[in-house]
């Protein structure tokens, strides 16, 4: 079975500490079906811009928490070769984009559902030139999403 594609996503929170309402949501998705939470680190980002291990919190058995995250952050040699899509540029562009003063959450989340999708575009050339979310407003804005919650 193929790996599915991964995603680096960082989340900027104003405050120092991630509420429950948040950490439940990260419960759900690591056994939500189609999807694998890799990884996951929490950081802070103090107001020197220096990031600081906030709580690690993974509940992959195969792996240490916060292994994979930690060794893009500190240029380590993990064996990253099976998380196709992960670079550790991305990973220090995300910490950059952290605003100093919040707390971040930093997932890897495997996209199993879209593994024979993307095998099958590469097999037929295709690549990814655009890979973003569409912000609730513009969804709104063109009828797809009532921009309630």
């Amino acid at each position: 079975m193929s790996t599915g594609p991964v995603q680096l996503l960082a989340v900027a929170f104003a405050g120092d500490d991630l509420s429950d309402e948040i950490r439940a949501e990260f419960d759900r998705l690591s056994g939500a079906p189609g999807i694998r939470l890799l990884d996951s680190l929490f950081v802070h980002k103090d107001e020197q811009g220096d990031l600081h291990v906030a709580q690690l919190e993974d509940d992959t058995p195969e792996v240490a928490p916060g292994r994979y995250l930690m060794a893009l952050f500190d240029g380590g040699a993990a064996d990253l070769s099976h998380l196709e899509g992960v670079d550790a540029t991305e990973l220090w562009d995300a910490a950059a984009a952290i605003p100093s003063g919040t707390v971040a959450a930093i997932l890897l989340i495997e996209h199993e559902w879209a593994a024979a999708l993307r095998d099958a575009l590469e097999r037929a050339g295709g690549a990814a030139v655009v890979d973003a979310w569409v912000a609730r407003e513009d969804l709104a804005s063109i009828g797809l999403h009532s921009g309630a919650s």
